[in-house]
């Protein structure tokens, strides 16, 4: 019988309801011109979702599997928002911390993009389990780490 106060089995029951859930691919291209336009598209539709962790996956072609890449999170109805920061650069330029370096160059390797969204409630709770989420996903998620630093 499942624990109702168990963090640990309710982290698990949410990654197992992430890792069952389709990544929902963005059909982009880099360099074809109405790439932007797509993706504006895109972000309105996925913004509309009532979502507060969000994840980013890449994979080579349409036969391999998809890498989780990066776990985030935002307010409740403000998706949209990270994802602009993430796939148009928007804020890029005013300390947004975004992966708008990284999914751009994922795009010149001509590899895929995707993603994946989760609701938690109460919105309070969202930074909690993101950084459960990272924690567990150590070692898949790169763009969450940053490397150690030279001494």
């Amino acid at each position: 019988m499942k624990e109702v106060g168990s963090n640990k089995t309710l982290l698990e029951d949410l990654i197992e309801y992430i890792d069952n859930q389709e990544v929902d691919e963005i059909k982009i291209i880099k360099g074809n011109e109405s790439d932007e336009i797509e993706l504006k598209k895109y972000i309105e539709k996925a913004g509309a979702q009532y979502a507060n962790i969000y994840f980013i996956y890449t994979r080579i072609n349409d036969k391999s599997e998809w890498t989780l890449r990066y776990i985030g999170k935002s307010k409740s109805g403000r998706v949209k928002d990270r994802l602009k920061n993430h796939f148009l650069g928007v804020g890029k330029d005013h300390g947004t911390k975004s992966r708008y370096n990284d999914v751009m160059k994922e795009l010149e390797y001509g590899h895929q993009l995707g993603l994946k969204f989760i609701c938690i409630d109460p919105d309070s709770l969202r930074n909690y389990f993101e950084e459960e989420l990272i924690e567990s996903f150590r070692g898949k998620c790169l763009w969450n780490y940053k490397p150690p630093a030279n001494k």
